[in-house]
């Protein structure tokens, strides 16, 4: 006899898991990609970005809508999708069809996951009972983001690129399976409310304007006019939506989740510890295999440091939190990533020792950021305010993983194409963990924006 409740719960995580993989799972393999399928770094970059654009663009207007229709039955539509654009990313042979396979992946995954969150909250019966449920769902978030890039090195180098995309089918199908005999596909209740069309097109346009401006920043140049016009885009939308969402009878976004201090607290610790750790993560697997010369498998070991400290800490920050504190905990996880930080600028050609330190107290310090911080922004909500400030939360989630590709891996591979000797290239490395040290620290006092107590 199976727990119904936990059995639903796992399959959400899985699910959610599935598709933040799926962010990173092709930055180790697109050399490999490229050389198989003899396309261009341009199309790479669209067929690796694309599905981040949409995801981000999509994941609040095409939660709202598949609310109105059903949440469980659009979940399984959506796993549906995500399981053929996996398929026809794997088998493709063109880079024409890899974009389409990703962002038939994206289509799916910007469904399940605000869904996949919702669905996996709404097995608790309490306040009380939802908070290890939360704790639970942060913690797949981030291992999600910690194991992309690992799992991709991994399948790349001992089966085949494809595998990148082949592993999720065998999942689905048990997400989908699980579906189909504990969700109530035929009398569940639907969101009558009106779908928010304008207010979802306009999310739509500055999501993507501000997301592909990022992306695409340092190719296009940062000051182009290309460039300038999608930020003052982004910018002018989004000022454009707040208005417009004030004063409709059925926001897409209540504004009223803006209303709380803590919710507002932890949207921006979301962005801010996703931009560190997700930084680190873009430029590590590169520096360690490329510049340092050793194998994938060597620098996917490092990455596993950090998920393993994270898996530690993630859950058991979210069950102390009411005991400690957000304030004290927040502060503490971003001190330790100032440690890290601190440990990674002052690495060398030869440091080993420093890096495993690093990557723990990185992992560690992420762990204390990242469960809390979904605790925080889901504890006190209810019904169409959960939802909301779930999808809300990992669009914030998306932006700091943006921001950490246009940050990071601009400045880290620019430095690459102008450096030769390996010296060089340690000391950008470390140059920029230096300055980024700074930043880290700063976020210290992020934690005074948290209540004590209570969420409004």
């Amino acid at each position: 006899m199976f727990n119904r409740k936990k059995l639903i719960v796992f399959a959400m995580c899985l699910g959610v898991f599935l598709t933040l993989i799926d962010t990173t799972v092709m930055n180790v393999a697109m050399p490999n990609i490229q050389a198989s399928i003899h396309t261009t770094m341009v199309g790479m970059n669209w067929a690796l970005n694309i599905y981040s654009l949409l995801f981000a663009a999509l994941a609040i207007p095409l939660g709202r809508f598949a609310s109105r229709y059903g949440v469980h039955r659009s979940f399984v539509i959506a796993s549906v999708a995500f399981l053929i654009g996996s398929a026809v990313s794997g088998i493709t042979g063109s880079i024409q069809l890899l974009i389409v396979g990703r962002i038939m992946q994206s289509i799916g995954a910007a469904i399940i996951l605000p869904l996949g969150m919702a669905i996996a909250y709404s097995t608790a019966d309490s306040v009380e009972e939802r908070a290890p449920i939360v704790a639970t769902v942060a913690l797949t978030q981030g291992l999600a983001g910690a194991l992309g890039p690992s799992l991709g090195g991994a399948l790349t180098q001992y089966l085949n690129w494809r595998w990148a995309f082949y592993i999720n089918i065998p999942f689905v199908i048990v997400i989908i399976a699980i579906c189909l005999t504990a969700l109530d596909l035929k009398n569940e209740p639907v969101n009558k409310q009106k779908n928010d069309l304008i207010g979802s097109f306009i999310s739509m346009v500055g999501l993507f304007s501000l997301t592909l401006a990022l992306i695409q920043g340092r190719t296009w140049g940062w000051l182009s006019i290309l460039i300038i016009s999608l930020f003052v885009l982004a910018v002018l939308t989004l000022i454009f939506f707040i208005l417009y969402e004030r004063k409709i009878d059925s926001p897409m976004i209540p504004m009223e989740l803006f209303g709380f201090r803590n919710f507002n607290a932890a949207s921006l610790v979301m962005v801010c510890s996703t931009v560190f750790q997700v930084g680190l993560f873009i430029v590590l697997p590169t520096y360690y295999s490329q510049v340092l010369g050793h194998t994938t498998v060597a620098s996917s070991l490092l990455l596993m440091i950090v998920s393993i400290a994270l898996t530690i800490c993630s859950p058991l920050a979210s069950m102390t939190l009411s005991k400690i504190g957000p304030r004290f905990t927040v502060m503490l996880g971003f001190v330790l990533m100032g440690i890290s930080y601190l440990l990674f600028g002052t690495i060398t050609a030869t440091s080993t020792l420093h890096l495993y330190l690093a990557c723990l107290f990185l992992g560690a310090g992420y762990g204390l950021l990242l469960g809390p911080s979904q605790v925080l922004g889901a504890s006190d909500f209810e019904g169409n305010l959960l939802n909301a400030s779930q999808s809300v939360l990992f669009v914030f989630r998306q932006v700091g993983l943006v921001l950490a590709f246009a940050i990071f891996l601009s400045l880290f591979n620019g430095h690459l194409q102008e450096l030769g000797h390996i010296y060089d290239k340690v000391t950008v490395f470390t140059s920029i963990y230096k300055l980024s040290t700074i930043l880290v620290f700063a976020c210290v006092l992020l934690g005074f924006l948290f209540k004590k107590k209570g969420n409004k």
